[in-house]
């Protein structure tokens, strides 16, 4: 569970799937079967804070370890990340950062801007960051297509307040994107 107490991971309503239980991760986590592939799904809210890197470099590998040896899988959520923790992330844990792969365009960076989402008020510190993420793991060559490319994928920021939702609540994550 996240420090938020809630954490979902929707997919699409003809996907077969299996949620993993075994997770040691603020996460929910599953395995999908995407056309003919296998390949694992995960949503996560890690621990925010600048002081918590280390705290969320942990997490992650432990998210990580949830899906099987050598399965492709993708890894989308808030991780809080900041930018100084990216090469830990990418180059230890051997995970390739969506966001960069898919050479989106600058101005799409920030996942998390309060210049113009004024959820906290006008008064409040305004800063710009990319707390969410999107990692991708490949996987083996017995787990995925063949010569798999990352498609040149422009994300951005599309929700700047509470979503409403059917039932009439309101939704938490106000940073989304696409």
């Amino acid at each position: 569970i996240s420090h938020c107490n809630y954490t979902q991971l929707w997919v699409r309503n003809n996907m077969f799937f299996q949620r993993i239980t075994k997770c040691d991760a603020p996460s929910v986590a599953a395995v999908a079967l995407v056309d003919e592939y296998v390949i694992g799904l995960s949503s996560s809210h890690l621990i925010p804070g600048k002081k918590n890197s280390l705290i969320r470099f942990e997490q992650i590998k432990s998210l990580k370890k949830c899906f099987p040896c050598g399965m492709a899988f993708v890894m989308a959520g808030d991780f809080n990340m900041r930018k100084s923790e990216d090469k830990p992330v990418e180059e230890r844990l051997g995970l390739v950062d969506a966001w960069k792969a898919g050479e989106s365009r600058q101005n799409h960076m920030y996942t998390w801007n309060s210049f113009s989402n004024q959820y906290h008020g006008p008064e409040a510190f305004k800063f710009r960051c990319r707390f969410d993420r999107i990692f991708i793991n490949r996987g083996s060559i017995t787990s995925r297509p063949p010569n798999p490319t990352m498609a040149k994928v422009d994300f951005k920021l599309v929700a700047n307040k509470p979503l409403i939702m059917r039932e009439g609540g309101k939704c938490c994550k106000f940073h989304l994107s696409d």
